[in-house]
């Protein structure tokens, strides 16, 4: 079984020689209801790491390690995750001869995608830990100074010695670790170079530079290189959604949506035959994103309503939460299919090897704001035929668009992009508001009398809160819809 937990730390650099003892007592010594235990408790842990060839998973913040010595002995996988926190999972050891186990691959199956894993580097750290705890014993943080030799096992092969402390939460808070950081750093200690030991053995890897562009620069250039965001963030957020956490299968959605919007909206810069099949299978995975994404968000929805109503809910809660269980088991069947493996390799060779019309090679300013200037006027037409959902959708496309050209066109794409968004939410409040109404009637049905009558007042409550989301969206349409919002989609 998995254990997954969340890593905030914090680590510094430390001569070999240093004392340290006496800098953490000053540092702890500053601070209100937390003392620093010197049990100097002696850890040797080696570990080894895998990678692709070129370094895949360290360039993505990620790292997977099989490691022996310590409390947590096993197979470990980083993730990145919010906040600068990492997300760490672990297994048992195993038979090292076994290799990486299958749960741990298809956690890293999106960023690999077929790539073999072998070593990288072997690290072996000598390890004192101290720990840092409140009045009633409970540990806050974790202190280790850790004495570290590293091998390089790719061109070129190097060996590597060094000292560093880590400061991890246990059950601190982040206040505590600023706390902490700030009274290091004053004691003299720096921030380590690297943020990892493994970047620091194999190379941390830099971000490519972001390129710049102006409304001169090749309309495809743009296009792509906003593809290649989106496909990076959906990637990045694949393996969260397998674990389940919070707020994962949301980001994995906007992604996904964000790179059917782009592929409709600015469709003329890329050969219709490369993009078509792509957004096709877009369209599939969204759907099955949505249906766990609906649920969570009817869930909690409930829940904010029955307790801000005074009503027992929890029923319908439980219903709902069934719902998107239900989805997420399927969700995870879909990731885990030839059909969402071969949708990976099709987004990967549209941002690496894109199939150019003519108008790719055109000045952005020449192309580009005449399609977002199309994408608002769909929601100029929706607005006024009173279709609210489809408007919803329509701004959040020209919103998309608009937010696809602010590195290009500044100030004036963002502004507008600011005003769909307003409109976008005023109007997906209203959405979610009638489709709370539906699921309270479905609930209702199949409830007892006095169940119904709790669903009846919630329906009631919900009526009149999407009345009010309604005239806010027009009153935010006057708003947004200002000539001169749309001046730069005339150039």
């Amino acid at each position: 079984m998995a254990s997954v937990s969340d890593e905030v730390e914090t680590t510094y650099a430390v001569a070999p020689e240093a004392a340290l003892a006496p800098v953490l007592a000053r540092a702890v010594g500053h601070l209100d209801g937390v003392e620093l235990e010197l049990e100097g408790e002696r850890r040797h842990l080696e570990a080894t790491y895998v990678d692709t060839a070129d370094l895949g998973l360290l360039s993505a913040r990620t790292t997977l390690r099989r490691r022996t010595g310590g409390p947590d002995a096993g197979w470990h996988l980083k993730l990145p995750g919010a906040d600068d926190a990492r997300v760490e999972v672990q297994l048992p050891l195993g038979d090292e001869a076994d290799g990486v186990p299958p749960a741990l691959r298809s956690l890293v199956a999106a960023r690999v995608r077929g790539q073999e894993l072998g070593p990288v580097a072997r690290i072996v750290t000598e390890r004192t830990v101290s720990r840092l705890v409140d009045g009633a014993g409970v540990v806050l943080a974790e202190v280790a100074d850790d004495r570290v030799a590293a091998r390089r096992l790719v061109p070129p092969a190097q060996d590597l010695q060094w000292r560093e402390l880590e400061v991890e939460l246990v059950e601190g808070d982040r206040a505590l670790l600023a706390a902490v950081d700030e009274q290091l750093l004053a004691g003299g200690l720096e921030h380590a170079s690297s943020r990892s030991k493994l970047a620091r053995t194999l190379g941390d890897p830099q971000p490519a530079p972001h390129p710049s562009f102006t409304p001169g620069s090749a309309a495809g250039e743009v296009v792509v290189h906003h593809l290649a965001e989106q496909v990076e963030r959906l990637v990045a957020a694949d393996p969260l959604v397998r674990l389940d956490r919070p707020d994962s299968v949301h980001r994995m959605r906007v992604a996904s949506r964000r790179l059917r919007s782009a592929l409709r909206t600015f469709a003329p810069v890329l050969q219709r035959g490369q993009v078509r099949p792509v957004a096709d299978e877009l369209r599939w995975l969204a759907g099955g994103l949505g249906e766990a994404r609906d649920a969570e968000v009817l869930r909690d929805r409930l829940r904010e309503q029955g307790a801000a109503a005074g009503e027992e809910v929890a029923e319908g809660v439980a219903h709902l939460d069934e719902a998107y269980h239900r989805a997420h088991d399927q969700l995870l069947l879909d990731l885990d299919s030839e059909r969402y493996r071969r949708l990976l390799e099709a987004l990967g060779s549209l941002v690496q090897q894109p199939r150019w019309t003519e108008a790719a090679d055109r000045p952005a300013h020449d192309v580009l704001p005449q399609r977002v200037r199309r994408a608002y006027a769909e929601v100029r037409t929706r607005m006024r035929q009173e279709r609210w959902h489809e408007a919803r959708k329509a701004a959040k496309r020209a919103r998309y668009a608009a937010e696809a050209l602010s590195d290009t066109f500044g100030e004036e794409a963002v502004a507008f992009a600011e005003a769909m968004e307003r409109l976008q939410e005023v109007l997906g409040r209203h959405q979610d508001s009638v489709v709370m109404r539906e699921h309270l009637l479905e609930l209702a049905e199949r409830a007892t009398p006095r169940e119904a009558f709790t669903y009846g007042r919630l329906h009631a409550r919900e009526q009149a809160r999407g009345d009010a989301d309604l005239a806010e969206a027009t009153q935010v349409w006057a708003e947004v819809s200002a000539k001169q919002l749309r001046r730069w989609l005339r150039r």
